[in-house]
């Protein structure tokens, strides 16, 4: 299982083919965060639980991957699957 789009680029999570509501998205946006790794408390966020009971330890262990040694440091299983894999030439995410 895999989505074709990330959620910031869908506005909601889009596994299934369908995009949904996601409260993560819209805690992030608030807070004006790249992602949840920014927020000191998204090992205990009850905003990812769906997503790890889809992916399990993954989306935690990339999380705190991404807040020790940055967004390079997680590589995708796919074809530069994640945001920042993507971003043009100029384009900064924290």
């Amino acid at each position: 299982m895999q989505c074709k789009a990330t959620c910031q680029e869908k506005g909601g999570c889009s596994i299934g083919g369908n995009t949904h509501d996601c409260k993560a998205l819209k805690c992030i946006k608030s807070k004006e965060y790249h992602g949840c790794w920014q927020c000191s408390d998204f090992d205990n966020c009850d905003k990812l639980k769906f997503l790890k009971n889809s992916y399990g330890y993954v989306i935690e262990d990339n999380l705190k991957i991404i807040k020790e040694k940055g967004i390079e440091s997680v590589k995708s299983r796919g074809n530069k699957y994640y945001a920042w894999q993507r971003k043009k030439d100029g384009d900064v995410m924290e």
